[in-house]
């Protein structure tokens, strides 16, 4: 039973993204929560976490998506930033799908 245990909880520590994507990479609707201690606190759910998502400005604020196709290495999260910014425009978030030199 020890190994089908393994890995499979998140730190009371550990970041929203990080837990949604412990959510994805087990396939699970519950994930256990621990201490820094490895000692049970409770856990979380699915539906309360992406509940979360939900009311952030990135998720609900109305606004357009713009799409960024350029190598890592090509410009920086500020330099997008900025662009952005000085033409007037907000950045609420950012998701990166895929990370190419």
């Amino acid at each position: 039973y020890l190994y089908s245990l393994e890995d499979f909880y998140v730190r009371e520590s550990t970041m929203w993204l990080d837990v949604l994507e412990a959510f994805a990479q087990n396939s699970a609707n519950i994930m256990p929560v621990l201490n820094e201690k490895g000692d049970y606190l409770g856990y979380y759910e699915l539906n309360d976490v992406i509940g979360l998502f939900n009311e952030s400005p990135f998720f609900n604020e109305a606004g357009g998506v713009l799409v960024v196709e350029k190598g890592i290495n090509d410009y920086s999260f500020s330099e997008i930033s900025q662009i952005v910014e000085s033409n007037n425009g907000k950045l609420l978030g950012a998701f990166v799908s895929k990370m190419k030199n």
